[in-house]
């Protein structure tokens, strides 16, 4: 029974480790990041929590997966302007309508919680402010939130 533990131990350690990621932080990407595209506006999406960190869910816009919310991790999409419906995994109770117009830059941030029954990850728009101080120490996930879909 006690070696049952150390493994488990083992494989929690390690499954938290999957989740910290090498690739730059927001701060240091977005000193390279492109600008937005002239006839678009970017949406970034960003994850500040480890709650829930071996369940990366999918991230939606108007229903179609875009990539994987990875734990403090962030990643950006440049959509023309228009109306866009963001949710994550199959959530169809937690969908964040955004407003994007040519040159703005939109912030949401996924909200983890556990229900009695399931992990719910809940899109919340974000200022400007309180999303760059949040995500300052993200780290900039956008090829492998890609890959995992």
């Amino acid at each position: 029974m006690n070696i049952d533990r150390q493994i488990l131990a083992t494989l929690l350690v390690l499954l938290s480790m999957s989740g910290c990621v090498s690739d730059p932080t927001f701060d240091e990407y977005a000193r390279s990041m492109p600008p937005v595209p002239a006839d678009d506006g970017r949406i970034y999406i960003y994850r500040i929590t480890t709650v829930g960190d071996a369940i990366r869910p999918s991230v939606r816009i108007d229903g179609e997966p875009v990539a994987r919310a990875i734990p403090n991790g962030f990643f950006y999409i440049d959509l023309p302007a228009g109306e866009y419906e963001i949710s994550a995994a199959k959530n169809t109770e937690n969908i964040l309508p955004v407003r994007l117009e040519t040159g703005d830059e939109k912030y949401v941030r996924l909200e983890v919680n556990f229900s009695t029954s399931s992990w719910q990850f809940t899109p919340m728009l974000v200022s400007a402010d309180v999303a760059n101080e949040q995500m300052k120490n993200t780290a900039y996930t956008g090829e492998k939130a890609a890959e995992t879909q």
